[in-house]
């Protein structure tokens, strides 16, 4: 073999856009073909790979943490195509009705980059509470990257699964249509796509949500806690 065509070959394909990138890849890498639907599998999975190591980390109450178990757990899935997950960065705006913090900008959870250090994804992530909080972090993704073509919500949630379940439920059909949205990115509609994904039987929920603009979201809603009785 030509080592040198090859290593032509392999930087041409590498240096692709993630949109076009994913489309060479075998199914069994991710088997999704749009790159908003590639990168949720992929954050899913990496949640899925924090909840198998969840009892040794079952007291940790921080979201940071989470991040970074997360982060860790993405990033060796996704360097091999040259992304990888930035430190929480600055950019975008920070919600001015929020009186607690000064920041600005805003602090974006996980901004995932492409082999040009480009970012090409923006993923938010909260510890569920109440829903007011919730939909506070619903509408400041919309503001923390100009380019708004793959976003991400994910959400850890620490209560039992009972309670956990009754919150899904409330984020699914009370928080997410109820939430007021910038005007130009209203909610249209939204579907589970849990078991599309093959999360059913999971601690892990998805959803798709649609809105103007053409805009689409997924959510990631994962429960920490998932013992049952």
């Amino acid at each position: 073999d030509d080592l040198q065509l090859l290593s032509t070959y392999y930087l041409r394909i590498f240096k692709s856009p993630p949109s076009k990138l994913i489309k060479l890849f075998p199914d069994d890498v991710n088997g999704n073909r749009s790159i908003q639907g590639f990168i949720t599998k992929e954050i899913a999975r990496a949640a899925s790979k924090m909840l198998d190591k969840i009892v040794s980390i079952s007291e940790i109450k921080s979201e940071d943490k989470y991040n970074d178990l997360v982060e860790l757990s993405l990033d060796s899935r996704i360097n091999p195509w040259g992304w990888y997950v930035g430190e929480q960065s600055r950019g975008g705006f920070s919600d001015p009705k929020n009186k607690t913090t000064k920041k600005q900008p805003g602090e974006r959870d996980l901004p995932i980059h492409d082999a040009n250090k480009e970012i090409f994804c923006i993923c938010e992530a909260f510890i569920y509470r109440k829903p007011a909080p919730a939909k506070d972090h619903l509408k400041k993704i919309f503001n923390y990257y100009h380019q708004r073509d793959t976003l991400v919500i994910l959400v850890y949630d620490l209560e039992d699964t009972v309670k956990s379940r009754k919150n899904w439920n409330k984020y699914l059909n009370s928080i997410l249509p109820n939430t007021d949205f910038p005007k130009d990115f209203k909610f249209v509609s939204s579907v589970d796509v849990t078991r599309e994904f093959g999360y059913q039987n999971s601690a892990i929920k998805i959803v798709r949500s649609v809105h103007k603009n053409d805009t689409v979201l997924f959510h990631i809603f994962v429960t920490i806690n998932y013992k049952v009785i």
